[in-house]
């Protein structure tokens, strides 16, 4: 109940946006892969990738970003078309679970088919080397794990965006 009334008031009245979010909810609950149950590692390898390098033979990477619990971020280049994109690698460690591999391609395709302000494009997803990737719309500005901590520091609590986006 609480969690319909939220997907209602944070889709401002979208149905189509309410029945594709509610349906991406419904089926990650029913595929159950556990992934949140999953201790993950906790040494900190350094990046996988060095500024200037090319991924899948034509995104050059441009500085790592953040690291996640699935893998890393970087913001990126696409020369052909000219255009800031945010790179989403999942981590060696992360790739070799099958059941985390299934939850990131499924993150991929859940949002590729979503179109809605509040949502990145994704351009592409890859397999190159035994890595995946998410090529995708960046969007500057801070981290959401930033975002927290600096309110935090100034005494305030999560606000309704960043609530939002921890969700």
């Amino acid at each position: 109940p609480a969690r319909s009334a939220f997907l209602r008031l944070e889709c401002g009245g979208d149905a189509d946006l309410l029945k594709r979010v509610a349906g991406l909810i419904a089926s990650h609950d029913k595929a159950n892969t556990g992934f949140l149950s999953k201790d993950m590692p906790v040494k900190v390898p350094p990046p996988v990738f060095t500024t200037g390098q090319l991924v899948a033979g034509r995104f050059e990477i441009r500085r790592f970003l953040d690291r996640g619990g699935m893998g890393e971020v970087y913001r990126g280049f696409d020369p052909r078309l000219g255009r800031q994109v945010a790179i989403k690698v999942l981590s060696a460690e992360t790739a070799n679970d099958p059941s985390l591999r299934a939850r990131f391609e499924v993150e991929a395709r859940a949002a590729s088919v979503l179109n809605h302000p509040n949502i990145v494009t994704i351009y592409d997803i890859s397999e190159q080397n035994g890595l995946a990737y998410i090529f995708m719309e960046f969007v500057d500005g801070p981290t959401l794990s930033s975002e927290l901590v600096r309110r935090k520091s100034e005494g305030l609590g999560p606000d309704r965006k960043s609530t939002r986006l921890n969700s």
